[in-house]
């Protein structure tokens, strides 16, 4: 059984998270054809610059750790 840890994110580990999200959303951007164009909001597409204004906007953020790796990603942010 694989062992792991859900916590917050702290900044320094967003690049770790943008590599996560890249690696997820990007498969099926590139099965399905999506481009930044069609399918801006797509994981595929985000950049650390938005994930760190996020972070600054207070949206939560955590993360599944297999040891130091990041093996899941979610934010939660309050619907406007």
């Amino acid at each position: 059984m694989v062992r792991y840890e859900i916590r917050s994110v702290k900044t320094e580990e967003l690049g770790a998270c943008l590599g996560t999200l890249h690696a997820a959303f990007g498969e099926s951007a590139r099965k399905y054809g999506y481009t930044k164009e069609s399918y801006p909001s797509s994981g595929a597409y985000v950049t650390i610059d938005d994930l760190k204004s996020a972070k600054e906007r207070g949206v939560h953020m955590y993360a599944a750790f297999v040891g130091n790796t990041v093996a899941g990603y979610v934010q939660l942010e309050k619907k406007k």
